[in-house]
Formats: structure tokens, sequence, C-alpha cells
């Protein structure tokens, strides 16, 4: 929508490609508080309020920047993401508030990498090009 020349879209409208999962939800909007308070874009509240499956929270209005256009792009992208790494990704604003704890991330992080190792994937075990090969004997 446009107001005065600028382009705004709601919050409503940016949650809409994140799958319908609560907790990717609550990731988003984590990532979101977080970029906002860095000042990355602005917006203002609305009277309407986010359906309860995206928040429970008032829907806002956000002003179109090419910093929001690119921290919309990335922060879909990685709260959609299904990757072997996304469970262990935190927000600044979950370590913070309590709702993740640093241990357990890095103690699953861990177990995670101890898992590549034992099946042969690690890229340390493979050699590097410059380095001689033992002679056989």
């Amino acid at each position: 929508m446009k107001i005065d020349g600028k382009d705004y879209v709601r919050l409503s409208e940016v949650l809409q490609p994140v799958k319908s999962d609560a907790g990717r939800v609550k990731r988003l909007l984590s990532a979101y508080d977080e970029a906002y308070r860095s000042k990355v874009f602005e917006a203002v509240y609305l009277r309407d309020a986010l359906p309860s499956a995206q928040g429970g929270r008032r829907d806002e209005l956000i002003e179109v920047t090419p910093g929001f256009t690119l921290w919309r792009s990335r922060a879909v992208a990685v709260v959609n993401d299904e990757g072997p790494h996304s469970e262990l990704a935190a927000s600044v604003d979950e370590l913070t508030s309590g709702a993740v704890r640093f241990e357990q991330l890095c103690k699953a992080r861990r177990a995670g990498g101890h898992a590549a190792r034992t099946t042969g994937r690690s890229p340390r075990s493979r050699k590097s090009k410059g380095e001689p090969s033992a002679p056989e004997v």
C-alpha cells in the first residue's frame, strides 16, 4: 500500500510466507522485534490484531525500505529453513529472555557434529591437494 508516495506493508503480510508452525512464527516475530530495535526499518502499531496463530499481538504497518526488503527476504528464508542445523539456531532475544539456553544449543550442536564425524562426512578427514601422500610399503 502507498501512503504519501511511500510503500508500506503490514506485519500480517510479512508473516504469510512462514510455514504454519507456531515456533517458526515466534522466531520470525522475535527476529522482527530485534531488527526494529536495531533501526533496520520503521513501523507503527495498527488497531487490528494479528490472528492468534500469528502471535496474538497487534498488527503493524512497516515502511518498505531497501533495509527492510533485505531483512525480510533473509529472515523468512532462515525461519523456513528445514536444513540440518535449523533447530540449532536461536535469536539473541531467545537467548537473553531465557527461552533458549546457550549451553543446550552448544550440546546439541556438538552432538550433531559428532554424528557427522562418525559417518565419515567430516571435511577435516580429507587431505589437502598440496599434501604429499605417504609412500606405499
